[in-house]
């Protein structure tokens, strides 16, 4: 015993990073090792055991927790050594993917994410379809990606394995054949490219991207997603369950902001421009498929869809030792995640664009450095479960899950007289089936800067308090809280249509514990997908009152909630966050619903009294009841101007863009002549990069909505754009902005 007691210690003292297993039936138990939870997670067993990457601190952590414990790889970097040279690199993966699509001209095109990583480098991948030079709108889409975490090499070939056996098989297996010919393909072997380079051939155990951050290097790019739900609990940088951290050292360092990770804003701008309806993000280890939500153990709306789906393809994928892969929700068969690319993506589609959208999370094999002899068997059984979920993305998700009513556009009304029509466009009507429509109107709209001694009512509190402890002016300031594990936030209760120069403006004084317990401000158009304003965090102690003021620039034109949140992790309380004297803060006096069950996309004011009003529109569909509402648009309604001539019977080409500044999208507006017209976009330099013709069958409002993409799908730089409409002799131009 003596003998062994010295062996083990040798092998501590020695080897350099190792896997520990930590059994345990809770994660909580964690806490005994870190009270943070700040743990390098290799693997999991829930309820049963945990995979610690675990350093000569960690382990005599591990120790003195009591928790049983064994080693069951010494030296982590012995285990690399083997693999030196024998999985594809970077540039080897590119080369590969690009040959793909040389081979297969008529159904794979090379493609890359739109932006570079932080090194520069792309993040390519293919397109797989019988048209893949466009997008056709009546074929569901399936996107796959993997390495999130750059050390998780295995997950790369099983992209590939996919990829090159659809690729061979078009035309030769017919149900391979209609896959490709009724589904559009999207597959990104490699996410997290820097991180990857850094770590292959190395062997540095690295799991993040390699942004720097405060003197610290690396994001965890599956910790730096948005959340767009309803709840606060699962947005990015929520900390309360160990789901992430905010100090930049640790290894689930959630980032500076929502998509500060060029990787994760890059794949959310992929994912804006193309008709997603699928997603399975490949990771290791575990031999797991989970689906969200990460953050808490309450189902999401499509549960018992995910449930059933995620059994039959982790039925497919049968494990190394025997038997198949487990399958759960995320929060229970691993440990709670916030951040993470499936909630974010699932969500999005759920509330704001009103697509459904299911998304997987597939860990795949036994380590991250997997033996090679195993990657045939991990390639071939993953194949059999994507190839199922291929068949179901293609066949089921749009008939068995319809998100929301996804908020509307109003086109622009302007100035008009007595009677005049408020038009809207709905988003995706295809795919969450809008049966009736909501339009509110509000009027004297008072806008100040609130120093919050006439109380709370014009936010919306959700933890936060009034407090007479702190204030910058008076007497009151809302106060965060605080206690450990929190989430609190409050949020403006009438949205605010943004004018040229308007910037958010409040003051601030915080006690929190320095880069774990954090405080943001944040806008949203929508109430669910909510933007840090700048990439500021506040964190530390500020006894003194301190100013702060952030540009509206970006949203000019549109209407935003401004909302103010603060996250605690556990194990240290502090003093909190306070806010006072916040600009703008906007409440209407006269808010009234003119009507709520509109047939249709458009109301007639008849005799309407002279004023400037405000308007907001939101659809119902049978399954959701009511989505969120559209931006606000204003009408200046004028005694003496003549009667608005309704868009239904307008025979002049006219043209808009809303907005005219916008970092996803903007909707094109027009009313369309009996003519063809062509709408063109064009760069600064002059050179056209998009081209839509339009043959109006009838003389009616039109739209279509522009995601800064070129003719091919891809991303176009940030910068001035100018739309141009052409209708025989008529031409009409627009200059918008696209901001990232």
């Amino acid at each position: 015993m003596l003998f062994l007691l010295i062996l083990c210690t040798a092998v501590i003292a020695h080897a350099g990073d190792m896997i520990v297993r930590v059994y345990t039936s809770s994660w909580d138990d964690l806490s005994r090792i870190s009270p943070k939870f700040e743990l390098d997670i290799a693997g999991v067993q829930r309820g049963q055991w945990y995979d610690i990457v675990t350093d000569r601190t960690t382990m005599d952590r591990i120790i003195g927790s009591g928790l049983t414990y064994e080693i069951t790889v010494p030296s982590i970097a012995l285990a690399r050594e083997h693999l030196r040279g024998q999985y594809h690199s970077y540039d080897t993966v590119n080369i590969m993917l690009r040959d793909m699509a040389n081979d297969f001209p008529a159904i794979c095109t090379f493609d890359s994410l739109p932006i570079p990583t932080h090194e520069g480098r792309w993040l390519y991948g293919v397109k797989i379809s019988d048209n893949p030079h466009i997008e056709e709108d009546n074929e569901p889409g399936l996107l796959v990606d993997a390495l999130h975490h750059s050390r998780e090499w295995a997950v790369i070939e099983v992209v590939l394995f996919f990829t090159d056996s659809i690729l061979n098989s078009y035309g030769v297996v017919p149900e391979i054949t209609d896959l490709v010919d009724n589904l559009e393909m999207y597959l990104f072997p490699i996410i997290n490219a820097d991180g990857f380079v850094y770590d292959y051939p190395s062997g540095n155990m690295w799991r993040k991207n390699r942004e720097p951050f405060q003197g610290y290097i690396g994001t965890d790019c599956n910790r730096n997603y948005g959340g767009c739900g309803p709840d606060i609990e699962g947005d990015w940088g929520a900390v309360d369950e160990g789901e992430a951290s905010h100090y930049p050292s640790s290894t689930t360092f959630c980032g500076a902001n929502v998509n500060s990770g060029d990787e994760t804003r890059g794949l959310t701008q992929y994912f804006y421009a193309h008709q997603i309806h699928a997603n399975m993000s490949y990771h290791s280890y575990g031999e797991v498929i989970m689906w969200p939500w990460g953050w808490t153990p309450v189902g999401s709306p499509d549960s018992t869809v995910f449930e059933r789906f995620g059994a039959r393809i982790s039925n497919q994928i049968n494990r190394i030792s025997g038997g198949t892969y487990n399958a759960g929700q995320t929060y229970s068969v691993l440990y709670p995640l916030g951040g993470g690319s499936i909630d974010w993506m699932y969500s999005y589609g759920h509330w704001v664009s009103g697509r459904p959208c299911l998304a997987y999370l597939t860990e795949v094999g036994t380590s991250f450095y997997q033996p090679v002899g195993n990657l045939d068997h991990i390639c071939r059984e993953n194949f059999k479960g994507l190839k199922l979920y291929a068949e179901l993305c293609r066949d089921s998700i749009q008939i068995l899950c319809e998100g929301e009513v996804a908020p509307p556009s109003i086109y622009p009304i302007g100035t008009v007289g007595p009677n005049f029509s408020v038009t809207w466009h709905a988003v995706n009507p295809d795919e969450n089936h809008p049966v009736c429509w909501e339009l509110v109107e509000l009027a004297d709209p008072s806008v100040i800067t609130d120093d919050l001694e006439s109380g709370s009512d014009r936010w919306v509190l959700n933890g936060f308090t009034m407090t007479t402890s702190q204030a910058h002016s008076g007497t009151h300031s809302l106060w965060s809280g605080n206690t450990n594990r929190q989430n609190t936030a409050f949020v403006s209760k009438h949205p605010y249509l943004v004018h040229a120069g308007d910037s958010v403006s409040f003051f601030y004084r915080s006690n929190l514990e320095n880069n774990y317990d954090v405080a943001v401000v944040e806008v949203s158009e929508n109430t669910k997908q909510w933007f840090n304003l700048d990439t500021t965090r506040f964190t530390g102690n500020n006894t003194a009152w301190f100013h702060a003021a952030y540009s509206l620039a970006a949203w000019e034109g549109t209407s935003i909630y401004v909302r103010f949140r603060c996250m605690y992790d556990g194990s240290t309380t502090s003093g909190g966050f306070y806010v006072d004297d916040i600009a703008p803060s906007c409440i209407f006096a006269n808010i009234d619903t003119v009507a709520d069950n509109i047939p249709d996309t458009l109301y007639s004011f008849t005799n309407h009294p002279d004023g400037l009003y405000h308007y907001l529109v939101r659809g119902c569909n049978t399954i959701w009841d009511w989505g969120d509402y559209s931006c606000l648009e204003p009408a200046d309604v004028t005694v003496g101007i003549k009667e608005q001539v309704s868009p239904i019977v307008q025979v002049q080409p006219f043209l808009s863009a809303e907005p005219t500044v916008f970092s996803s999208s903007t909707t094109i507006s027009f009313y369309p002549a009996e003519a063809e017209i062509t709408i063109s976009i064009y760069d600064i330099a002059g050179a056209r990069v998009r081209t839509y013709v339009q043959r109006p069958e009838r003389i009616e409002p039109s739209h279509l909505r522009w995601y800064g993409t070129d003719d091919k799908g891809t991303a176009l730089p940030a910068g001035i754009y100018f739309i141009r409409l052409q209708s025989g002799t008529t031409m009409f131009t627009e200059k918008v902005l696209l901001a990232k």
